[in-house]
């Protein structure tokens, strides 16, 4: 065995701690005061192992990752006079095993097997207690998935590429959900499911650089999916998607490119959607589930622009336009338990974005061995309210999302500090009763890793060091809120404490 075929083996482990204590909260309420205390911790074991076999390469790797979290509210009002209390718990444990082969069949062609599995687990319980009235939520999941896909590639000429290959997938999830009320059961819709879906896609791209400047990507994806529930909601239903996609690049030059893009997108599931849940027994929320989604889809039309400079620099401008079909956001679900707010598909509507991204050595700024890079995105989106019939913003869209990151390598000190900037967003949510609007601040890292020797490193962080908060204003109708005046207003203004990270990391190999 030649040095170039030494295998790669190594074995990763990490180990986190971490620990959050909330400051006190004040609302617009007077005398309300919250105070809220939390902790998690953050087990991951990760190992991976490569080498040559039969002509190819095999990779296999794998990970455990266990978080256990736990939240505590205190809330108490003076006016009037009252206290409510909540005790949040949660386990969630995710695996994975992944095997990779690559192969070559010739100067021109190769082949590629990727097979993959996941398992999840998921342990929620929700305890809420408040001045003559208790609610309990408790809900338990278990999911996975299997991926197996193959992919061909050839080259004909040195102009001409093409891929072509399948992909099988078979995801499942099974939910047991319960909740009670002054302990009394409540009913929910979905609160007992099994759903899987079994998909499968062929998929086919054609590239050829017509000329040295001007390259065309042509390409086809065809998806085709069963998806079925059993339990408290028994039903199935297949789907079929062709998903073409057209890519026109074209580089004038070395600093400079324009690409184009036409294609036929079509969202994956989010099987949490398909049970019940609750958002926040202290709030009074709990959400159906809906076994009977199916995927949003769309044309997109994006525009990009990119331009280097400074021999390490890019700056990148996209525009994006959406024309929108079979959206999820939220619909009412009749029940004769009640009606409970739910994932559903509300039709069509449109969205447009403009992104930027920007990678900036700073060498020639007087700062040696640093580069910061930034990125964001400006979002606009029109549906139509199922409730109301009115045009508004898709739920939970964020119109605004931008971050900039920035790091230093000291080689003398065999370290790299910096820092890690994520600008405030809002998300509302129309519900058929009420409509919540998120605001989280700005957040802020700061970040110091030594690595004494390449295996070994040590790492500090300060989460959250700018303490950011988060205001949720609710705005509750007594009804639907077509037909319905608004009831009350609920506005919570919390202020988390910073987190201070440790983290030590050592690689065997």
């Amino acid at each position: 065995m030649s040095a170039a075929e030494t295998p790669d083996r190594n074995l990763a482990l990490e180990l986190v701690r971490v620990t959050e204590a909330a400051a006190m909260a004040a609302g617009r309420w007077v005398g309300l005061g919250e105070k809220n205390d939390a902790d998690a911790l953050n087990y991951k074991a990760t190992a991976a192992v490569e080498a040559p076999l039969a002509g190819g390469k095999l990779r296999v790797d794998g990970s455990v990752v266990m978080n256990p979290y736990n939240f505590l509210t205190d809330d108490r009002l003076i006016t009037p006079a009252g206290r409510q209390f909540e005790r949040y718990h949660q386990e969630q444990d995710t695996g994975e095993i992944g095997v990779r082969y690559d192969h070559s069949l010739g100067p021109r062609a190769s082949s590629e097997t990727y097979l993959l599995q996941q398992f999840g687990k998921f342990r929620e319980s929700d305890d809420f207690t408040a001045t003559g009235s208790t609610a309990d939520f408790a809900l338990r999941k278990d999911s996975g998935e299997s991926i197996a896909r193959t992919t061909l590639k050839y080259a004909p000429s040195p102009t001409v590429a093409i891929e072509g290959g399948l992909e099988g997938d078979f995801n499942w999830l099974q939910t047991h959900t319960g909740f009670f009320e002054n302990g009394a059961p409540v009913a929910l819709p979905a609160a007992a499911v099994r759903v899987t879906e079994t998909r499968g896609e062929a998929f086919a791209t054609a590239t050829w650089r017509a000329r040295p400047t001007l390259t065309f990507e042509a390409g086809l994806r065809f998806e085709a999916s069963k998806i079925a529930s059993t339990g408290d909601v028994v039903h199935s239903k297949t789907l079929r998607y062709p998903k073409p996609r057209l890519v026109v690049t074209w580089s004038p030059d070395g600093a400079d490119q324009l690409r184009l893009r036409i294609e036929r997108e079509v969202d994956q599931l989010n099987f949490d959607d398909f049970a019940a849940s609750a958002a926040s027994l202290n709030t009074g929320t709990v959400h159906a589930g809906n076994p009977d989604l199916i995927p949003g889809q769309d044309w997109v039309v994006e525009g990009a622009y990119d331009h280097r400079f400074w021999g390490g620099a890019d700056i990148t401008l996209t525009a994006r336009h959406y024309v929108l079909s079979d959206v999820i956001d939220r619909v009412p679900i009749l029940d004769p338990a009640g009606a409970f707010d739910a994932p559903g598909n509300i039709g069509g509507g449109t969205r447009d974005e403009i992104a930027f991204a920007l990678t900036l050595p700073t060498d020639r700024l007087g700062v040696p061995g640093g580069v910061f890079t930034t990125q964001g995105t400006v979002r606009r989106s029109r549906v139509t309210d199922p409730t109301t019939g009115q045009q508004r913003p898709i739920s939970g869209l964020h119109g605004i999302d931008a971050e900039a990151h920035f790091n230093q390598g000291l080689p003398r000190l065999k370290s790299t500090w910096g820092f890690d900037v994520y600008r405030e967003w809002r998300e509302t949510y129309f519900r058929f009763d009420e409509i919540d609007d998120n605001k989280l601040k700005t957040y802020i890292t700061l970040f110091y890793e030594y690595k004494p020797t390449p295996s070994l490193s040590f790492r500090t962080e300060i989460d959250d060091a700018g303490a950011r908060g988060f205001k949720l204003t609710r705005y509750v109708y007594a009804g639907p809120r077509n037909t319905s005046p608004l009831a009350f207003t609920d506005v919570r203004d919390l202020h988390n404490g910073r987190t201070l990270y440790f983290r030590v990391r050592k690689t065997f190999g």
